[in-house]
């Protein structure tokens, strides 16, 4: 005899293939778009770019774990074919998400819809589209190091022909040379003078700047860091996230910010590489307020 399925069992199995659908076509939609990317970039680049990209979606996924608690306790379970319902899902739920799920209308429910934007069903469908994200970053994440090409291997040094006082010298200039670096930009006078005025104009600094310090945020000779005005943090981050785009700053500006202690937030703290990285991916979900300032500003400055 055939043991009928529970209502609750029949609607999460249900919708397991909708969310399987959603995190296929995500993931399809992140890797094709880094494929093109990726093609267009040198050999010297293609590592670091990627690595790059692992770090930012690296952090996402920690900040999802981090702010849902039902993601902590199925992590293990994505693997199986139906997580949701064979994996610990449905123990996480509260009972009025039990009863939400139990009672779900599938009348109203657009499967096209869901699939391209489930966040859209977060208050009838609790968990399901932070669920998607996290295994889509799981997934992009893999593709990712798949991606990395591992370095050849050093012919081994003859050392019988070298100086051991030499090699130590030579090692001690690279170092140097690596804490030299800047944000690589190539300015002319004009541009900075609009960038400054970009700055001072959506008042992401305390104080406003001249175009010296403009200068010596480019060249990290800041003789202390810049105070971000309250509330500006993201802005900060909006902005040069869009020179990034451009091409007109090095990739890796987050962490040079960092380590050359460039800018302080209005409550005190020496913003650190974790700071721009978040900021960074909360402007892709939401716009920080005045970008449009910017944008002006770097729209003249690309412009042909």
């Amino acid at each position: 005899m055939m043991i009928s399925s529970s209502p609750l069992e029949k609607n999460i199995k249900k919708l397991q293939q909708y969310v399987n659908d959603s995190i296929d076509a995500k993931y399809r939609d992140y890797s094709f778009s880094y494929s093109v990317k990726y093609s267009y970039l040198t050999e010297q680049q293609k590592n670091s770019v990627t690595e790059f990209e692992i770090e930012e979606f690296s952090n996402k996924l920690m900040l999802f774990v981090r702010k849902n608690r039902v993601l902590k306790q199925i992590i293990h379970d994505i693997e199986k074919p139906d997580f949701l319902w064979e994996g610990s899902f449905v123990e996480c739920l509260s009972g009025e998400e039990k009863k939400t799920y139990v009672e779900y209308d599938f009348s109203s429910f657009n499967i096209l819809e869901f699939i391209k934007t489930p966040s859209l069903y977060d208050e009838t469908l609790p968990h399901l589209s932070h669920i998607i994200d996290y295994v889509v970053c799981i997934r992009y994440l893999k593709y990712l190091k798949s991606l990395i090409k591992p370095e050849k291997p050093q012919k081994p040094t003859n050392y019988q022909f070298v100086e051991p006082q030499k090699e130590k010298e030579h090692k001690v200039k690279v170092r140097e040379e690596s804490t030299e670096q800047d944000f690589g930009a190539k300015f002319e006078e004009w541009e900075i003078d609009l960038l400054t005025k970009c700055i001072n104009d959506s008042r992401i600094f305390s104080k406003t700047i001249t175009s010296e310090t403009m200068n010596e945020i480019f060249f990290c000779r800041l003789k202390f860091p810049l105070i971000i005005a309250n509330g500006k943090n993201k802005l900060l981050a909006y902005f040069f996230t869009s020179l990034d785009d451009r091409s007109l700053i090095i990739r890796n500006w987050q962490s040079l910010c960092e380590r050359k202690t460039l800018f302080q937030s209005f409550s005190g703290h020496i913003l650190k590489q974790n700071d721009y990285s978040s900021n960074v991916y909360s402007n892709k979900i939401k716009e920080p307020k005045d970008c449009h300032i910017i944008d002006k500003y770097i729209k003249q400055l690309t412009k042909d």
